[in-house]
């Protein structure tokens, strides 16, 4: 009879270490993912002060164009990532038009929550005042796409939701948002 009822506890006991064993493995994972999301953050915004920092925060030239049409080339961005761009002072509403040609070129992975999903935080200083991040940037106002990068409000948060681990970049956000960058230019600012 005891060796029977020890025999259950020693499986009870197995049970409970594999489920605390499950646990901590998915406590890991989580704490990477918000680590590397923290970490994703970071690099965003230390890229943002520093092109803002080296541009002297000077505008651009009175007879900059309102949009951009380059085709790639000298930023390394595939060609069409760059339709119809805004090359204008800060602030910057999302750009539709040409939204969808510009994500067609990037050729992102399919939007989904589920699988790869994170967020990362973007905060703007244009000559030391914050520019906000608008909403609804990458989400087309008829609903008929989304982008894996995109907005849902104007907290500077950028969500990163694709089926599968895709490295977005800095760049691709804002060319998703509509704003001309490259190494040494923001908008209208160099």
């Amino acid at each position: 009879m005891s060796s029977r009822k020890e025999q259950k506890e020693a499986l009870r006991q197995e049970r409970l270490e594999r489920e605390r064993a499950a646990a901590a493995a998915a406590g890991r994972r989580r704490r990477l993912q918000i680590g590397g999301g923290v970490g994703l953050l970071a690099i965003i915004v230390a890229v943002v002060i520093v092109l803002l920092v080296s541009s002297g925060g000077g505008g651009g030239s009175s007879t900059a164009s309102t949009t951009a049409t380059k085709s790639g080339g000298d930023t390394g961005t595939p060609a069409g990532t760059q339709v119809g761009l805004q090359v204008t002072p800060a602030p910057w509403k999302p750009e539709y038009s040409d939204l969808a040609q510009r994500l067609q070129a990037f050729n992102f992975p399919q939007q989904t929550d589920v699988g790869y999903h994170v967020h990362a935080q973007l905060n703007i200083y244009v000559n030391g005042k914050q520019t906000p991040v608008p909403a609804n940037v990458g989400i087309d106002p008829q609903g008929r796409f989304i982008s894996p990068i995109h907005t849902h409000d104007t907290s500077g948060v950028i969500h990163m939701e694709s089926a599968k681990f895709y490295p977005f970049t800095l760049a691709e956000f804002i060319n998703v948002w509509g704003v001309y960058f490259t190494n040494n230019q923001l908008g209208s600012y160099k």
